[in-house]
């Protein structure tokens, strides 16, 4: 029911958050493009989900990227996307349950937005298994290190969340 009032306390139950230590308000963006897989432990967020008259589905997913323009001049000279924007948008897919859709990156350069140039792919569930490999070989990978005492948990956190850590138990 939409009361036009933003209810933060609705929303945090709604995403199934139990309690939420801090808030940041990112100015221009927004939770349609959340793609949270719990079974996974991964959220993402894709850019846009457009109507698209070439895919099966009428759906595409896209990721807009920046870059410079000479990594931009080798995607065109190749056509393919980097490989792990592509890992990317290909999960979004998955994630979405769109994988008959097609998926598009669209690289603008950095510093001239008349330069720009777009990607399509279809989805890979060969790359999809792949990434999420990738993803539980560095979570082995991080665990092990934390159980032998090469990294603490503490190097887990941002300098940031570091900080506000130590300010809510410094005296």
């Amino acid at each position: 029911i939409s009361t036009q009032k933003f209810d933060f306390s609705y929303y945090m139950t709604e995403q199934e958050y139990s309690s939420v230590d801090y808030v940041f308000i990112n100015l221009g963006t927004n939770d349609i493009g959340r793609t949270p897989n719990r079974e996974e432990d991964i959220i993402g967020y894709y850019d846009a989900m457009i109507r698209d008259n070439s895919s099966p589905t009428g759906i595409g997913i896209a990721d807009i990227k920046s870059t410079s323009a000479k990594k931009l001049a080798q995607i065109k000279l190749t056509g393919q996307p980097l490989d792990h924007h592509r890992r990317q948008v290909n999960y979004y897919l998955w994630a979405t349950g769109n994988t008959q859709s097609k998926g598009y990156i669209y690289y603008i350069d950095k510093e001239n937005m008349n330069n720009s140039y777009m990607v399509g792919f279809d989805y890979s569930q060969e790359l999809l298994e792949d990434t999420l490999n990738n993803v539980y070989e560095a979570r082995k990978t991080i665990r092990t290190a934390i159980d032998k005492g090469i990294i603490g948990r503490g190097e887990l956190y941002s300098p940031l969340d570091q900080y506000r850590i130590l300010a809510d138990v410094a005296p």
